[in-house]
């Protein structure tokens, strides 16, 4: 903007009549905030009535009434301890092939995910204690042991373990999921 232009909006009176109005409202906008909003905040003025609610009181023979007739609906469930889902030690030396759990002792191995850096590879495994059901993830390095099986990470979902048993290689493809194949 030059000076001309400038000397135009002062003489031009619609220009002048819409700042003098927009100076005023501004005053007044900023008076009614500076002035006025610490009587209308402060918290004498926020005082809520707050009124106890109380649960109706049903007296003893109701009650009974009301329990008498829901007790057809309910049933009873009889107790029934949970199945340790393990193997013994007969069944975890059968294992083979590709699993998407291993059990090894107590614990049940579950692959959670393959981690990549520059140096090495890592598998993440949720380890599950059978008896008494507490769960952990560890990691695992590539070519470290696990359990007595040695980690080999093969690709983005799937590692090997394998151990040398008495009379017999144990080699195992432990799978994140397992991928279903097209039926042609």
């Amino acid at each position: 903007m030059d000076i001309s232009n400038i000397k135009l909006i002062f003489t031009n009176k619609v220009a002048i009549i819409t700042v003098l109005l927009t100076v005023l409202w501004i005053s007044t906008d900023v008076s009614q905030r500076l002035v006025n909003e610490p009587k209308q905040n402060s918290r004498s003025s926020n005082v809520l009535d707050v009124k106890a609610f109380f649960l109706p009181n049903v007296p003893m023979q109701t009650a009974a009434q009301i329990k008498q007739a829901y007790k057809k609906y309910r049933t009873e469930v009889a107790s029934v301890p949970a199945p340790l889902s393990g193997m013994t030690a007969a069944e975890q030396s059968q294992q083979t092939g590709e699993l998407p759990a291993l059990f090894v002792g107590e614990h049940k191995l579950v692959l959670k995910a393959i981690v990549h850096n520059e140096q090495q590879r890592s598998a993440l495994m949720q380890i599950t204690n059978i008896k008494d059901k507490s769960l952990r993830v560890e990691k695992f390095n590539d070519l470290g042991d696990v359990y007595g099986f040695q980690l080999q990470v093969i690709n983005n979902t799937q590692v090997q373990l394998s151990k040398q048993n008495v009379n017999e290689r144990q080699l195992i493809t432990l799978t994140m999921y397992k991928l279903e194949q097209k039926k042609t």
